[in-house]
């Protein structure tokens, strides 16, 4: 029987279908449903909270309710932080090599907002790995996605000057330029807040 927590399958199912036009319709199976409530545990953030932080290791992946998380690692003298990505509501969140080699993690994963997160614990995910084809194409999508973003921001910063790059950022994600303080936008571009500051003189 599905519990009453049936909602984060589902979320996570919704979600999947929206991001992947090649593989959608990815249906998890009453079992597989029943599962994932039972193993996903629901965690709420307050702004600033850590969900990893850089030197320990990772036991979880996380799926996001609610809420954006920013990517960040530090300066060997931990007076820079360097933002190098975000994600958002419908989307999974995890330092996974920490996870999958039980390595220290090399960067820290904390949140910008109040946000609710679910947790999955990789011996449950390793289970369903096992014996779930619909969860091996869930994560399948999950870091086909992962890929896309990094590709997709490295040819920005080898492409684009910082004004193209912000400017191609207002038109594909406003949602960034809404909740992100703009210190983290600049770092995500590669550039200074000031520089930032500038360029959106500039373009007003």
């Amino acid at each position: 029987m599905i519990n009453k927590n049936r909602n984060i399958a589902l979320l996570i199912e919704q979600s999947v279908n929206v991001v992947d036009a090649l593989n959608s319709n990815i249906r998890l199976t009453d079992e597989e449903q029943s599962f994932i409530c039972n193993h996903f545990e629901r965690i709420e953030l307050n702004k600033n909270d850590f969900l990893t932080k850089k030197g320990s290791v990772e036991n979880y992946i996380y799926f996001i309710e609610s809420g954006v998380l920013r990517y960040w690692e530090s300066s060997m003298d931990d007076e820079k932080e360097v933002t190098f990505g975000f994600s958002f509501s419908g989307e999974f969140a995890h330092s996974y090599l920490s996870l999958k080699n039980r390595t220290p993690s090399v960067f820290n994963i904390q949140s910008l907002c109040n946000s609710v997160v679910w947790r999955l614990d990789s011996s449950s995910l390793a289970f369903l790995y096992k014996t779930s084809l619909n969860v091996n194409r869930i994560m399948r999508v999950v870091f086909e996605d992962c890929i896309t973003k990094k590709i997709v921001r490295e040819l920005n910063l080898l492409k684009y000057t910082p004004e193209e790059r912000y400017i191609n950022l207002t038109k594909t994600n406003r949602e960034l330029l809404q909740i992100i303080p703009l210190k983290y936008i600049a770092s995500y571009i590669g550039i200074t807040p000031q520089a930032l500051s500038c360029i959106r003189k500039r373009i007003s």
